[in-house]
């Protein structure tokens, strides 16, 4: 608060001016007044800033003032000038002694910010939140914290413009479902990847975030597994030993007159379909067990590869195939394949096309009718229940095939073609 000016000091400046009334200049009355004036105003108490040659070299620069008739006009502030009002107000807290905040100011240039991204991005981010300088600290008059800031932020924006940095990026390995879709496309092989690797971590509903799918020394046991298990199958073994794969059917597919098996033969209902890798050329059997339709006739079932049949079982209801499970056992003679993926499928013939003639609504599942609660009035129809492939036996060699086509490239014609030939294949 201002304090009133003592009235003798104004009775003697008024009889003054009347004692000389022609003096010109400034009288020694005005001007004690005006140190009284001033005197008497109490400024705010700033903490006293070290004065190195520096910083009084930067005081000397000019601090343009804005155009008051302009409102919306920003002022332009020499990079030396905004040089100097780092130093000269930043440096009495952040200096190489102190180091308040864990940041040192001293020697900070404007003109190379660039250079300093990390100190400059806390100048920036301090200015724009309006925490520096401090309270009690003495603050620029104008826009001068504003330009400054605005300049920092124009400079790194052009640095990253003509030169672009987007930082780097963890090891992401390829999910179940990314793995799969590329070894279809790299080697033209169908594969189910939760045979080898684990279920695939989320992060925000998404599988495919490098943050989730860490790589820990099992999980890579279980890509080398794969690696090894899948260049086998798209190579093919021309000595492969017989062995017995079984596919088993989940209980909750229903094989209705009316329900057909994607993959499956057109005529035909129910039964199951799956990609069977036949590692050699040679003669294999396929096996099947049934469920249910112990009062069944008239039943066949076709089994086919690759669409076309190969083979007519006829299904003989008994005992073991009652309505409990267990199943009737059917297979196939021996049948000569090629090496390679192939799609099997077994299911049977379709014998009617109507809905079914019962006292009982039947259910939307076929399997539902079952148990306790089949019997007179109830249709019960025969399912396939698994499918086992076995082979192979008597194995002539290694056809060609899709993935061999995309493997082999090259084949030499002579020994000395073979490293070059080697060489281009990988």
């Amino acid at each position: 608060m201002k304090r009133s000016i003592p009235a003798f000091l104004v009775a003697a400046a008024v009889l003054w001016v009347v004692l000389h009334p022609g003096n010109d200049g400034d009288s020694l009355p005005e001007r004690s007044l005006a140190v009284a004036a001033t005197s008497e105003q109490p400024g705010p108490s700033a903490l006293p800033a070290p004065e190195s040659d520096e910083s009084l070299a930067y005081d000397a620069l000019p601090i343009p003032s804005p155009d008051p008739a302009d409102t919306h006009a920003e002022v332009e502030i020499p990079e030396e000038a905004l040089t100097g009002v780092v130093q000269r107000l930043c440096t009495s807290c952040h200096n190489d002694a102190l180091e308040t905040g864990n940041i040192s100011l001293q020697g900070y240039d404007v003109a190379h910010a660039t250079e300093d991204l990390e100190r400059t991005e806390k100048i920036i981010n301090k200015l724009r939140l309006e925490m520096m300088p401090p309270p009690g600290i003495p603050r620029p008059g104008g826009d001068t914290l504003m330009t400054l800031a605005r300049t920092l932020e124009t400079k790194v924006d052009e640095a990253a413009a003509q030169e672009p940095n987007p930082g780097t990026r963890v090891f992401q390995r390829l999910n179940r479902a990314e793995y799969a879709r590329a070894i279809r496309d790299l080697l033209g092989l169908e594969v189910d990847a939760g045979n080898w690797l684990p279920l695939d971590s989320y992060l925000g509903n998404f599988d495919n975030m490098a943050d989730a799918q860490a790589l820990s020394p099992t999980l890579l046991d279980s890509y080398l597994t794969a690696a090894g298990t899948i260049s086998r199958m798209a190579v093919g073994n021309p000595d492969a030993a017989a062995t017995h794969s079984t596919y088993q059917l989940p209980p909750g597919v229903s094989q209705h007159q009316w329900d057909h098996i994607e993959g499956a033969p057109y005529g035909t209902r129910g039964g199951i379909v799956v990609t069977h890798h036949f590692p050699a050329d040679g003669k294999y059997v396929i096996e099947l067990e049934t469920r249910s339709g112990s009062r069944a006739t008239f039943e066949d079932i076709d089994v086919s590869i690759n669409g076309e049949r190969v083979a007519l079982l006829p299904f003989e209801p008994g005992v073991a195939s009652g309505n409990r499970g267990g199943g009737y056992p059917l297979k196939t003679e021996p049948i000569e394949v090629p090496a390679g993926q192939h799609r099997v499928s077994a299911a049977f013939v379709r014998t009617s096309e109507g809905p079914y003639e019962d006292l009982l609504r039947p259910h939307d599942w076929s399997l539902a009718g079952e148990g306790e609660s089949s019997g007179y009035g109830v249709t019960n129809l025969p399912h396939v229940w698994n499918m086992t492939v076995v082979g192979p036996e008597d194995p002539s060699g290694v056809s060609e095939s899709v993935s061999r086509g995309r493997i082999f490239t090259c084949r030499p014609d002579s020994s000395d073609e073979e490293r070059a030939c080697a060489e281009s294949i990988l």
